[in-house]
């Protein structure tokens, strides 16, 4: 399939976490999903991806079992909790693992097997600023759950009028009809999923140069 240009801008949370965190660079890569069906990298991680998603529905199904426990309600997980929020220039869509409620209070969670990333707190904090709410719903918190370490809380606090800026910044920056400045580094490139990015990076080698200084 080649690729082909959206009639308006679509942009999952994900592909803005990374960039709010600073664990990615590249606003290009953004815009160019936002506006483009496009083709994807075949993922020669294809065995480990298969167990993670064992390994991901289990630490969910664990964390649901235990916010029953805590006294949550109303707990649902993974695609139960899709949403789109559609904008006058783009439709933001998330799908966070898990969401729970405590009497008027929601707790928002998502579920991490690998490393612990800034990231990961940032897709939370996504999810806290632009999903739904139900009547009678007040103060949403989150949390980063960890396989093998304590859980990362977010205050409610923190989905405020700042963050929620930044967030509509970038978002906006998907949505413009003017392509970013690329910025490909062979780091990021070759994480990156765009099949067919003219301004792809195959290494980053670095500048090199010779001194008598030391």
């Amino acid at each position: 399939m080649a690729d082909t240009r959206r009639r308006e801008a679509f942009i999952w949370v994900t592909w803005l976490s990374g960039l709010l965190s600073g664990d990615k660079q590249c606003h290009y890569a953004l815009w160019f999903k936002a506006q483009h069906k496009y083709d994807r990298r075949a993922d020669a991680r294809e065995n480990d991806l298969t167990v993670w998603k064992g390994e991901h529905a289990e630490l969910v199904r664990r964390r649901a079992e235990e916010l029953v426990q805590q006294g949550y309600h109303e707990v649902t997980v993974e695609h139960q909790n899709k949403f789109f929020v559609n904008g006058r220039t783009a439709t933001l869509s998330g799908c966070p693992d898990l969401r729970a409620r405590h009497g008027t209070s929601v707790r928002i969670e998502d579920g991490k097997t690998g490393k612990r990333r800034d990231s990961d707190y940032w897709q939370v904090l996504l999810y806290m600023l632009f999903g739904p709410r139900k009547p009678g719903e007040e103060a949403v918190s989150g949390a980063v759950v960890y396989r093998d370490s304590t859980p990362r809380l977010i205050p409610a606090g923190d989905a405020n009028d700042a963050t929620r800026a930044r967030a509509v910044a970038l978002i906006n920056v998907g949505a413009s009809p003017t392509p970013p400045l690329p910025t490909p580094s062979g780091m990021e490139c070759g994480r990156c999923d765009i099949a067919n990015c003219p301004h792809r990076a195959e290494d980053d080698p670095g500048v090199t140069i010779e001194t008598e200084d030391f």
